[in-house]
């Protein structure tokens, strides 16, 4: 399973990629704007995983961009129960 993570910071992207990377084929991008970049040279992956909060371009800026250029996203429903949240702040889960 070739897995892409998002996020812009490094000691979260080492802490999964030792976890991960025994497991899966994973690839990392320190911001969106790289991601997609990613996405378009190395892709497709079974799964994106995205940090909703980064700065250059944000994880929900990151989803819409992948959705406009033909990725499908799907709702990821274990933010949902969370009280005072943002309705557009949810985890979201891609396979391209």
């Amino acid at each position: 399973m070739k897995i892409l993570m998002v996020d812009d910071e490094r000691n979260v992207l080492d802490a999964l990629g030792r976890q991960l990377r025994n497991k899966f084929n994973l690839d990392t991008a320190t911001n969106g704007v790289v991601g997609l970049e990613k996405l378009k040279t190395d892709g497709p992956y079974t799964v994106v995983i995205a940090d909703m909060q980064m700065p250059i371009m944000d994880g929900y800026q990151f989803f819409e961009e992948l959705q406009r250029r033909g990725g499908k996203t799907a709702h990821d429903p274990s933010g949902d129960e969370q009280p005072n949240r943002h309705p557009r702040k949810r985890t979201r889960r891609t396979i391209i």
